[in-house]
């Protein structure tokens, strides 16, 4: 009797081993089918994020390498180069009419607009494709924050990549385009993501040039702390 007792102890623990074996292998075949799965899924945004890029950089040079004018006596008024891309004339042209305010006095969103977003596209040819730019970059950032199968790290370094293909006076003008379409309203529309371009970082590069930083700050500090990151506000201030 004690031999058939350890004979069938010595079997019971060969199956668990057999089982616990079994159960280990199942676990690292389904990690494996996870990764496998997720890095397709990733692949598979990649894939998109690059047409999405693509589209981006053909868009923001659709004609607007160089200013088309309605009136050229009005542009050279209002300081509008024809020689200069759209975004940079947006960026001397705002510089150019709002010189007498300043932090303390600042620009409203609706002076803003009337007096100098609408005023600067009734000068220009362009200006629907001028419109369509920041559209489709709304549209491509929202994109990235749809995607449940990336992180949030991922989705930052997405976005960043964005940030990095612009320059400067894109960047500005996407700025004051953000400020018009979310302000104007006085509402808390796009909160979630004007939050989330702050906490990116994406004007900060931009705020920290001397040159941008004196014509934001004509906005007041009250707007400028809504997209610019506090340390790099409080730091340049």
């Amino acid at each position: 009797m004690p031999t058939i007792d350890i004979i069938s102890i010595i079997n019971t623990f060969a199956t668990a081993i057999t089982a616990l074996a079994t159960w280990k292998a199942f676990r690292m075949a389904y990690k494996a089918y996870r990764q496998s799965h997720e890095l397709k899924r990733i692949t598979s945004f990649d894939s998109l994020f690059a047409q999405l890029m693509s589209n981006q950089l053909s868009l923001f040079g659709n004609n607007l390498s160089k200013t088309r004018v309605n009136n050229r006596f009005e542009a050279w008024l209002s300081d509008i180069k024809k020689d200069e891309d759209v975004f940079t004339n947006f960026f001397h042209f705002f510089d150019h009419n709002t010189g007498r305010f300043s932090s303390m006095h600042p620009i409203s969103p609706c002076r803003l607009n009337e007096y100098i977003w609408q005023r600067f596209q009734r000068q220009i040819k362009d200006f629907e494709n001028f419109n369509r730019c920041f559209k489709y970059l709304y549209h491509e950032i929202q994109t990235i924050l749809l995607q449940k199968d990336l992180c949030k790290s991922k989705k930052m370094e997405y976005t960043k990549i964005i940030q990095c293909s612009m320059n400067d006076s894109q960047l500005f003008s996407y700025l004051i385009n953000q400020i018009i379409f979310f302000h104007m309203e006085h509402s808390n529309r796009g909160q979630e993501y004007i939050d989330w371009l702050k906490e990116c970082g994406f004007f900060d590069d931009m705020y920290k040039k001397e040159e941008y930083r004196t014509v934001i700050n004509r906005l007041g500090p009250s707007l400028c702390r809504k997209y610019i990151s506090d340390s790099v506000y409080s730091r340049y201030n």
